[in-house]
Formats: structure tokens, sequence, C-alpha cells
């Protein structure tokens, strides 16, 4: 019905067999990441990892910073210039911390994807300067009263948190990428990855997983971390 194809097309959630921009642009999910943990979290988790967006026909990347936080699995992204220290990324960074509450955290970086010793090394000092900005402190988990700290980083496939990044990753890239396609779609032109309509998409794309996707608990992302 046109009614249910127009309301589908506003977020392009959730997945539809009969849209073509689903079908395209949504990889099938891989069982591995349906794992959940058995416990829900005293000390709350931020998993980041960088990802790379890029048309065939573009020659320029789109590079982001994706993250989640848990338990509330609230998504984080943001494009950034490079895989460097990027100060817009710190402000948003901080925009998540606060929208989250977060007061103590653990943060980890995916060693599976994110192997560059170097870029852990970027991400820590970003995270670590936003939780200061926002008068936030971060701790690893088995630390009681830690100010500031290295993220908590475990052995490459020795930690859920490894599949948790990934997915999350997965998520946004996914959305992303549907969300281009429909307004490709609609416009009739296609929107390179330098775009500036790209950063819009981003963080529209972010915003959408956290407002219209479910939990477990019944509860969207945005209504578990209030």
């Amino acid at each position: 019905a046109p009614d249910v194809v127009a309301r589908h097309n506003l977020a392009q959630l959730p997945y539809a067999s009969w849209c073509p921009h689903c079908v395209a642009a949504r990889r099938a999910n891989n069982p591995h990441f349906r794992r959940e943990e058995s416990f829900r979290r005293m000390v709350p988790l931020l998993v980041l990892d960088y990802c790379f967006i890029r048309n065939e026909q573009d020659e320029d990347l789109l590079t982001l910073l994706v993250g989640r936080v848990y338990p509330t699995r609230t998504f984080f992204a943001c494009p950034v210039d490079v895989t460097g220290r990027d100060s817009n990324a710190v402000v948003k960074l901080g925009d998540c911390i606060r929208a989250n509450g977060l007061t103590k955290f653990v943060y980890k970086c995916d060693q599976e994807r994110s192997v560059d010793s170097l870029h852990q090394a970027v991400i820590s000092e970003m995270v670590e300067e936003a939780a200061r900005r926002v008068g936030r402190s971060t701790t690893p988990a088995d630390a009681d009263d830690v100010q500031i700290a290295v993220p908590e980083n475990s052995a490459v496939g020795e930690s859920q948190s490894n599949g948790k990044a990934e997915r999350g990753v997965q998520m946004v890239e996914d959305q992303i990428r549907t969300l281009k396609l429909g307004l490709e779609a609609r416009i009739g032109a296609r929107i390179p990855c330098n775009h500036p309509m790209m950063l819009w998409v981003v963080l529209h794309s972010a915003d959408i997983l956290n407002k219209y996707t479910v939990n477990r608990t019944g509860m969207s992302p945005y209504e578990e971390a209030l």
C-alpha cells in the first residue's frame, strides 16, 4: 500500500523484504553477533571502531568513528576527517557521554578490526578528552575509583566486545547505505561519499537506530538511556 511504503521510507526501518533498498543495502545477520550477555553490566561499556564507506564510483573514503554503549545499546556515529584526533569527534563523544548519563565507564577498541595500535591510542585520547570536557571519569573494569584510564583491550578473539563493535559498525553501515540508496532513488542522482549531505546521513542514521530499534527490554536504546 502507498501509505505503508511512505512510512517505511521515512526511516528505512524495520527491514522490509519488498523494499529494494533494504534488500540491496543490508547484509544477512551473522548468528555470532546474536549471543547476548547473561548479565546486566554494572559499569557501562563503550565500544568504538573506525569504519570506511565508499561507492564503487568514489575515489574518496568517508571515514567514520562508530560506537555503541552497553547495556542500553545506544549508537554513536560521527564522520572524521582522518583516523587521527578529530575535534568534532571529541565534541560528539562528549555529547554521547552526557546523553547516556555516563559517570564512569569502560571503553574498548575492537582489536580484530582496529589492529593499528596508533589508531587505538588516538581513540583513547579522544574518549578521555571528551570525558574530561563533560566532567566525567573513565575506569577499567577492575578499578573502583580511577579518574582517567587507558582503554581496556582484550586479546584478539577472546572478548565479546570484539563482536559488539563489529556488529555495531555493520548496523550503522547498513543504515547509512539504505538511507543513501533511498534518497538517491528519490532525487534521481548519485550522492558522492564526500558530499556534505553524507554528514547528515551519518548522524541521522545513528539517531534512527537509537529511536526506532527495540532492545530485549521492549524499549528503544533512546528510552533506555533516559
